[in-house]
């Protein structure tokens, strides 16, 4: 198995211990302790996305656009973001321009 294939099925278990935490957060109304595993979950679903961005898998600025609008569509905004600071790009900026 070549090093991608195995980067794609790891990041395949992480989205679904994703995904039991999250479902653990909600059925025990954000307890501490389900709190911590999400997060943790979380740091390593983070960890694969940059591992697949290094292997040229995923395209960041693809991805930061998908993400504003679904960040948007989730908030009911139609207004831009309010100029936080964020650590990636904000609209029309790009990873290499930072």
């Amino acid at each position: 198995m070549d090093y991608n294939t195995h980067l794609l099925i790891i990041a395949m278990e992480e989205a679904g211990e994703f995904i039991q935490a999250c479902s653990k957060v909600y059925r025990h109304n954000g307890g501490d302790h389900e709190v911590k595993c999400l997060s943790e979950e979380v740091g390593d679903v983070q960890a694969l996305i940059n591992l697949l961005t290094e292997k040229g898998l995923i395209d960041l600025n693809v991805a930061n656009t998908k993400r504003i609008a679904r960040e948007q569509k989730l908030r009911g905004a139609t207004v831009d973001l309010p100029n936080l600071p964020l650590p990636y790009p904000r609209p029309g900026e790009d990873y290499e321009s930072r």
